[in-house]
């Protein structure tokens, strides 16, 4: 018995411009997955545009232009699932995405080469990310469709398992958020006696010290700050964004199961 298999190539690959980062260049396929998973956040957000700083109706300028020649970055380490028998699925992984070097990451200079026809952009380079996005393609792989964007932040529950602690102005206490209850708790410091017994809850004046979960640039008055799968939400003193699915990453697995409606 000899098995055979044929291969035929359908899609070698594609890549932004070198001068436009990946985020710029799957814009439009963005939009589309806001506008149906986030309305009032999509709606908000083209509002805001003032008439349109950049428009995915214009298939002759970017980042209309670029529609229906974005799929998934190169990447590898991800996973690739069939679903439904016809319908080829890929998930994270690690990703070469363009991204333009800093100025406090050029010191001394960029040592590696540009990239291939960058004559105008030699500060950009490829750069290794970690991805949770997941893509899907009904034709064999000739063209994609973005079906989560991912997401940038962390989960609720590493955000607050650092459990912060911060000074009290009064009382030279710590105070800090319990990442499992959400409540409100003081801890006397080393050698001082406190206001309150440890456990019990924390009088008002220190509210205003409570800990600030998440990074300064996570900081969010609503989902709409933030970017992706990601939602909003009050931790400790300050509202962060908050990702709402699985975490960046690469040599996961996955399990594509078709439910039958019984059982």
């Amino acid at each position: 018995m000899e098995g055979v298999m044929d291969w035929e190539t359908k899609n070698t690959g594609k890549v932004p411009p070198s001068h436009v980062t990946y985020n710029e260049w799957t814009q439009c396929d963005y939009d589309a997955w806001e506008k149906v998973h986030r309305p009032l956040d999509y709606a908000a957000r083209i509002a805001g545009l003032g008439g349109g700083a950049y428009s995915c109706r214009d298939f002759f300028i970017p980042p209309g232009a670029y529609q229906d020649e974005t799929m998934w970055s190169p990447r590898r380490g991800h996973v690739a699932v069939v679903h439904g028998g016809d319908t080829i699925v890929v998930m994270g992984g690690r990703a070469r995405e363009h991204k333009r070097m800093t100025e406090e990451r050029n010191v001394g200079g960029i040592k590696t080469r540009p990239m291939a026809n960058d004559k105008f952009y030699s500060a950009w380079r490829e750069a290794t990310v970690l991805k949770n996005d997941v893509w899907a393609s009904t034709d064999q792989g000739v063209t994609w469709s973005l079906v989560n964007p991912g997401c940038t932040v962390p989960q609720e529950d590493l955000i607050l398992s650092g459990k912060p602690f911060v000074r009290n102005r009064i009382g030279g206490q710590r105070a800090f958020v319990n990442d499992q209850k959400g409540d409100t708790v003081a801890h006397p410091l080393d050698g001082e006696v406190a206001a309150e017994k440890p456990g019990e809850k924390v009088n008002q004046h220190l509210i205003q010290d409570l800990p600030r979960f998440g990074s300064e640039e996570d900081r969010c008055e609503s989902t709409y700050d933030c970017w992706g799968d990601a939602s909003c939400e009050a931790l400790g003193r300050d509202k962060t964004c908050v990702c709402n699915m699985w975490s960046p990453r690469e040599h996961h697995a996955a399990v594509s199961h078709t439910w039958t409606g019984s059982g």
